[in-house]
């Protein structure tokens, strides 16, 4: 098993920090998001800049800056896959220098009436991918430190939502299924709902995930 045989003692023999010295502090926050209708919509709701370009075999992935407050926040979209997802973050982090990422997709589960409608707030992430077992402990589950902080901000936003771990029963939370009914309403409410949560909690030094 992976957990019992990963080398967590030996110093990777490429680091993108030491490969990369030109370093910039271009932002203190990156939001990172796999939705194109996200991006759009804050292009459009900002006053955002192209700060720089994540280069990858598919062509080049633009990442954007806007102040919020006084933050300078960057943000991109980023590839689909572990491997993939975990470079355009070492690029990310060469290209803005960054300490804090904050990183929000798209999931489900098998009982649509439990999530329709609702931001999921994972509570643990199951690893089976081997790629995170460069940046944290080797274990099954890895928790979600700042879970319970999400759930609170989204529970005195009146932002619907459930929380779980993957596999196991989902905590019903937020209000009630019949004012989802209609899908169109539903797509509406979710993009308007991550397009807040993106502006009211951008800053929040909760989201605390230092890249090691």
């Amino acid at each position: 098993m992976i957990t019992d045989s990963f080398d967590t003692i030996t110093e990777a023999i490429i680091s993108p920090e030491k490969a990369n010295e030109s370093t910039q502090h271009l932002s203190d926050i990156c939001i990172i998001t796999f939705s194109h209708h996200i991006i759009t919509e804050i292009l459009q709701q900002f006053a955002c800049v192209k700060i720089a370009e994540i280069q990858s075999a598919n062509g080049a992935i633009p990442c954007y800056k806007l102040n919020y407050r006084g933050t300078e926040i960057s943000f991109y979209m980023t590839m689909i896959g572990s491997a993939s997802a975990a470079a355009c973050i070492e690029d990310a982090h060469c290209l803005t220098g960054a300490a804090r990422y904050i990183m929000f997709g798209a999931c489900g589960c098998l009982d649509r009436a439990v999530t329709a409608g609702k931001i999921i707030v994972p509570t643990d992430a199951y690893r089976d991918e081997g790629l995170s077992y460069h940046y944290a402990e080797p274990a099954d589950y890895i928790k979600m430190k700042n879970a319970g902080v999400v759930a609170d901000f989204f529970e005195k936003s009146g932002i619907p939502y459930v929380t779980g771990k993957p596999g196991l029963p989902t905590r019903y939370i937020g209000r009630p299924e019949e004012i989802w009914r209609k899908e169109k309403q539903k797509d509406a409410l979710r993009l308007k709902w991550s397009v807040q949560a993106f502006r009211q909690y951008a800053i929040s030094e909760s989201w605390n995930c230092t890249i090691s």
